[in-house]
């Protein structure tokens, strides 16, 4: 662990600095208040040993900062030459995790290194299966692809991003073509493999990080492209259908092809409008998709951003 001691006796820093190394950790030294904000701000710290007294801004400031400034839990032991209750209660009370009293004692030092260490590491484990848990909570179970809540996070995080840097976002929204009689043809659990099927195979296309594809319900699915224009999410788009039509998924109860076949409506705010929301680029990809539907299906049609003139939006299940 990265332990910082605050303390601005030279000789009690170095004790301390010795005991942690000692203990397989690694120290970081300040010798006051403001000194350890200014650390943390460019440093990941585990877990500070720090005096109550010190110049500039003592411990039970800092421990107020610090605690304010900060969400996750980070503990912290104050080193105090003081014997007054007290000033033990108001230090616990505004965030401490522990008290050593000087003189120092490195077996004391070190037993309570051990124990706050044991409350890291299980904090830390507790942090991995909640995140864990949230990612899950974000996927849809079936295709292993991002479900709504995953999508509409990951719009929100990119509208932001987009206004901020003035750069273009498509989204496309795809849907299987006659999924309801490939359904009445295979099976519904062939029904559920196609869905797989297609949901992976747009997943191997999408080349960046940013991109994604979520499943926004039944057959349909959702694929976001940041810092993408409409010229650039139409290749994108074409080349999704083609690699879906290049699997050969046979469908017998497609009135249009011998194999199963997807279409697409793509929208992309080229003009980085400032005032869009997600359902306004919902409602325009949906409206695109409605179109490449009444044009025969399999095939994708695109729009730019006719989201000046907006009309009003729809929750659209969120």
């Amino acid at each position: 662990m990265n332990i910082l001691i605050a303390e601005d006796t030279p000789s009690i820093r170095l004790l301390l600095a010795k005991v942690v190394s000692k203990a397989g950790h690694i120290p970081y030294l300040a010798e006051n208040g403001c000194q350890v904000l200014e650390f943390m701000q460019c440093t990941a710290i585990d877990m500070v040993l720090m005096d109550i007294n010190m110049p500039k801004m003592g411990g039970l400031e800092t421990t107020r900062r610090i605690r304010e400034e900060y969400d996750s839990w980070l503990p912290i032991i104050f080193i105090t030459a003081s014997t007054d209750d007290d000033e033990y209660a108001e230090a616990l009370t505004i965030g401490g995790d522990g008290i050593l009293v000087k003189p120092i004692k490195p077996a004391l030092v070190s037993a309570q290194v051990k124990a706050m260490e044991r409350i890291v590491r299980s904090q830390q484990e507790l942090n991995k299966i909640n995140a864990k848990l949230e990612a899950m909570s974000k996927q849809d179970v079936l295709t292993g692809v991002a479900n709504r809540s995953g999508l509409y996070e990951a719009v929100q995080r990119e509208l932001k991003r987009s206004k901020r840097r003035k750069s273009p976002l498509c989204l496309m929204m795809i849907d299987v073509d006659y999924f309801k009689q490939y359904n009445d043809t295979y099976g519904h659990l062939a029904g559920d493999e196609c869905l797989q099927q297609v949901a992976q195979t747009v997943k191997h296309q999408l080349k960046r990080s940013v991109d994604m594809i979520a499943r926004f319900g039944g057959e349909e699915f959702v694929v976001l492209l940041p810092d993408t224009n409409l010229e650039g999410g139409r290749q994108i788009g074409e080349n999704l259908l083609n690699a879906i039509r290049q699997v050969k998924i046979p469908h017998e109860g497609s009135p249009i092809a011998e194999f199963l076949t997807v279409s697409a409506g793509l929208v992309a705010n080229e003009c980085a409008i400032q005032d869009y929301q997600l359902n306004d680029l919902l409602d325009q990809a949906d409206a695109a998709l409605y179109k490449a539907k009444a044009k025969g299906r399999n095939c994708l049609v695109s729009m730019a951003d006719k989201l000046n003139s907006k009309s009003p939006t729809t929750q659209a299940g969120f």
